[in-house]
């Protein structure tokens, strides 16, 4: 869920409650096998462009991959050495950052180990966090961070669950997120750790790299230390299953439908008890004016054997605002129902707005939603449905880019890709607009990550991008943004100063004159941070430096990403608003 959609929501909490007994995993239920081991492959193969070196004061060998030595980035591959049939597999590896500022990824292959079809989760040790990629083969959008300490060993757990769809990650035992997997991934065939060689280089180390096939849910699993799902033991399971008029966990009527998954993964067939009711955000039973409970009702259902059985909850609040939906389910014994025992807990976020006028926008008001299907954005799948929810919710357009590295992946041969003019459509169908946002170099400028236009042949090369996508773009975008936070080090790898970003804006401004006089230039794309947070100089001193060097002759509008981050206990803070 992104931050948006937690600050306007409120907690909906829906309960599973079966007293079916756990049951004990047989020998052949897990296989396991151990990929690396204190400088060994132990069984399967490892290949590797690393060296084999201790760390530290540490006598056992490791596995050693450094992206100094070269030149393309280092990796090792680890093939699985057990194939079948399997409802869940299971990737856990030591890993160790040695005086590094590279990206580590880590890419799933499938079962003819030829084809890398899913990356899951990068490692920057210059912030201190782990984040996870949803699709790094198209590029993906960060979903999870979690804060680590550098130079300390790091365990890794993956669970790909090929019965609920699901990709989980826990880092030292702590949930790192999980989210639904690609429809290509069907079986995992290995997996390959990489470090990246971006500008920066650096060295990591691997150890104790194990795989496991489980061959269903419902059984008690205890895989050596590694961490297991809450849930992958229980025998019945409840899920989310939302699709319709809503954004996220936000909807847009009063009268509603929440979708809800039970999957039974017993042999047998299993009666319930499911009850649900509309509660306020303090747990609280929602009454209508007359003290009736808006929606609280029970339903009894035989759960069929080993299938998942969707559920569909119609709701109705008479008021827009945030609410909470409880749903239990109680099994039933020979004596009744068994109010008593609930085993399973799950919690969505979801509040009801209000729906604007048809065709009516709030031109304040747009979404910053990265969508794009070249590697840069994400969510394209949905591309369609998401701009006709974003339109119906009122929003005037969203915000997304134009990558240059795309446009003109070679010098002077301009294209727009595929998939971009399908976005540029759905957004013009919905009466939106797109603000574009200018950046990321091709390779004929530079490999380097993020690196920022400053010579005056990379200047003159950035106009002529301008140019060509302003002119390809200008009936659906009339604001582009120059570059985006170039005051931080993520976004502006080789030091570009104020001065520096003034005369991009000035690139920028000429190309625009060229390609679409009537478009209006963004700048400054500012992170709001303050030189108290180990950064060079605070969002606003760079902001003047920047105009101090001529920048404000060349923008129209300023774009500043005042963004605030606050602990979850403090999402409702008036610091939060």
């Amino acid at each position: 869920m992104r931050n948006w959609e937690r600050i306007i929501s409120f907690i909906m909490t829906v309960m599973i409650v079966m007293t079916v007994p756990v049951v004990a995993a047989a020998a052949e239920d897990i296989t396991q096998t151990l990929l690396y081991q204190n400088g060994s492959a132990i069984s399967g193969s490892v290949e590797t462009n690393g060296t084999i070196a201790t760390v530290g004061t540490d006598t056992k060998n490791k596995l050693r991959l450094s992206s100094v030595d070269n030149t393309g980035g280092a990796y090792a591959y680890f093939k699985g050495a057990t194939k079948g049939e399997t409802e869940a597999t299971v990737i856990s590896f030591n890993f160790y950052m040695e005086n590094t500022d590279a990206r580590s990824y880590v890419q799933l292959y499938d079962e003819s180990e030829e084809n890398c079809i899913y990356g899951t989760m990068q490692v920057f040790q210059n912030q201190d966090k782990i984040t996870y990629f949803e699709d790094m083969v198209k590029g993906g959008d960060p979903k999870f961070s979690i804060g680590i300490s550098a130079g300390e060993w790091i365990r890794a757990d993956i669970w790909a669950d090929f019965r609920t769809r699901e990709m989980t990650y826990y880092i030292n035992g702590q949930l790192l997120g999980n989210v639904d997997m690609p429809d290509s991934l069907m079986q995992i065939g290995g997996f390959r750790y990489m470090v990246a060689n971006q500008g920066v280089g650096g060295v990591h180390y691997l150890d104790d790299v194990r795989m496991y096939n489980i061959s269903k849910h419902g059984i008690a699993v205890n895989l050596e230390g590694i961490t297991v799902p809450e849930d992958f033991s229980k025998s019945i399971v409840v899920r989310e299953n939302r699709r319709g008029n809503n954004l996220g966990n936000i909807y847009f009527n009063r009268d509603f439908s929440f979708g809800v998954l039970i999957d039974n993964t017993n042999t047998t067939d299993t009666n319930a008890t499911i009850g649900y009711v509309v509660t306020d955000t303090e747990g609280r039973t929602v009454v209508n004016s007359s003290g009736t409970a808006i929606c609280s009702k029970h339903i009894w259902p035989t759960l069929p054997a080993n299938q998942v059985t969707q559920f569909t909850f119609p709701i109705h609040v008479e008021k827009y605002g945030l609410y909470k939906l409880r749903v239990v389910v109680y099994p039933q014994t020979s004596s009744g129902t068994d109010y008593a025992n609930p085993i399973d807990i799950k919690e969505w976020d979801f509040s009801v707005a209000n729906i604007p006028r048809d065709g009516v926008k709030n031109n304040w008001m747009a979404l910053c939603d990265h969508t794009d299907p070249t590697g840069v954005g994400h969510g394209y799948e949905e591309a369609e449905r998401k701009m006709e929810l974003f339109s119906n919710a009122g929003f005037s357009g969203i915000r997304s880019e134009y990558a240059w590295k795309n446009i003109e992946p070679e010098d002077d041969k301009f294209g727009i890709p595929n998939g971009t003019d399908e976005i540029m459509g759905y957004v013009k169908e919905n009466g939106m607009k797109i603000m574009g946002v200018l950046m990321t170099v091709p390779d004929f400028v530079s490999r380097q990550y993020m690196y920022v236009p400053k010579t005056e042949t990379e200047l003159q090369q950035y106009t002529d991008y301008v140019a060509y996508i302003s002119a390809q773009t200008k009936d659906v975008t009339e604001y582009y943004e120059v570059w985006n936070e170039y005051n931080v080090p993520g976004f502006n790898s080789n030091n570009g100063t104020p001065a520096d970003y003034a005369n991009l804006l000035k690139a920028a401004k000429e190309g625009m004159k060229i390609g679409n006089p009537n478009g209006k230039i963004a700048g400054f794309a500012v992170a709001n941070v303050g030189a108290n947070e180990g950064y060079d100089m605070s969002a606003l001193a760079w902001m003047e430096e920047v105009l101090k060097a001529g920048g404000g002759d060349y923008m129209d509008v300023a774009s500043i990403h005042g963004y605030t981050h606050v602990a979850p206990e403090q999402t409702n803070s008036k610091r939060t608003w």
